[in-house]
């Protein structure tokens, strides 16, 4: 009889120690969609904040001054204040290298004394941009104040810009970057390229768009402000969440990790490759955005899960046993008597 009943305890612990563990699944994947829709969402918000800037670069029947450029990013980012993370909306035409030394002595005539186009060498230091065939120069930057360090910066300088911007130029439509590290800032972020080309000129052929290019409006994002977004209510802060970018190398490392606010330190992404991760049975999403698609990895950390184990399996399994030995002793009582 004792042996029965602690068969039956220990076996009532277990199924309801599964149930539990698939309650917190099923919470678990709950809280991961939400935070997947609120990054995918969000990025989905910027690709839209350069639409706009692009929609009336294209609707102005002349070339659009910095004054009117400042003043409506200004209004848009004021009535767009809650997508966080939009460090700058920017408009950078193409400067051919014959034109150069007259591009860099307008923009001194605008108030930028001694300007010059520019580029990082391999400190991450700004110096004058080597001569190539042509530039592409961040010239508007908006929020000035907090930007105006990027003006100047040759966007050809740098292989993940460059390549992003002959895809939007050669496709006419929005293009994001690869994962890379902002001018300003110097934080890992990410770019939207949207091309602007000649009014009225031919371009349904990529040959009739590379020639008619004249410029790019841009968005910058930090990856930092996107990730954490989807974090901010409480539920969500034990999640450790991903990023990999789905165009890069299948054991590529993820370019942005949110640790979990639980752990003690922020957690290696050279630690982890996306084929590791999956066996851990993640829930794992696509985000697409500008032409480019990242893989969402979400794990619940130790204590989301711990945080949410309740003593009922314990508690039945407490009571299994002293009813068991009760039972039993009653039984050897009424036998002996």
């Amino acid at each position: 009889m004792v042996m029965i009943g602690m068969i039956f305890s220990i076996m009532l612990f277990f199924t309801i120690v599964h149930l539990e563990q698939a309650r917190i699944r099923q919470e678990f994947l709950g809280d991961a969609a939400t935070s997947a829709l609120v990054l995918s969402t969000t990025a989905k918000q910027y690709e839209h904040d350069v639409e706009v800037i692009h929609a009336f670069f294209t609707a102005s029947n002349k070339d659009v001054s910095r004054g009117e450029f400042s003043a409506f990013v200004r209004l848009h980012m004021k009535r767009a204040v809650s997508t966080p993370g939009v460090q700058a909306l920017m408009w950078a035409p193409v400067v051919s290298d014959e034109h150069r030394a007259a591009f860099e002595q307008s923009m001194a005539r605008e108030g930028f004394a001694r300007f010059q186009i520019l580029e990082r060498n391999a400190q991450g230091v700004l110096v004058p941009a080597s001569k190539r065939r042509e530039y592409v120069v961040a010239s508007y930057n908006e929020p000035f104040e907090t930007t105006s360090g990027g003006v100047g910066f040759d966007l050809t300088s740098e292989p993940t810009r460059r390549a992003a911007l002959e895809q939007a130029r050669d496709s006419g439509e929005a293009t994001a970057t690869a994962p890379t590290r902002l001018v300003v800032g110097d934080e890992p972020g990410f770019l939207i390229f949207w091309p602007i080309y000649q009014r009225g000129g031919a371009i349904n052929t990529v040959a009739t768009r590379r020639t008619s290019i004249t410029g790019y409006v841009i968005g910058m994002f930090r990856f930092r402000d996107l990730v954490e977004t989807a974090v901010q209510v409480s539920d969500l802060r034990d999640l450790n969440i991903y990023l990999f970018d789905e165009g890069l190398a299948e054991d590529a490392p993820p370019f942005y990790i949110h640790s979990a606010f639980s752990l003690n330190g922020p957690l290696d992404p050279n630690d982890v490759t996306l084929t590791q991760l999956l066996k851990q049975n993640p829930y794992s999403s696509r985000i697409s955005m500008a032409g480019r698609n990242w893989r969402l990895i979400i794990i619940p950390s130790a204590s989301y899960e711990a945080s949410r184990l309740d003593s009922i399996p314990w508690i039945a399994l407490l009571i299994g046993m002293i009813s068991t030995f009760a039972i039993a002793y009653a039984m050897a009582h009424q036998q002996h008597a």
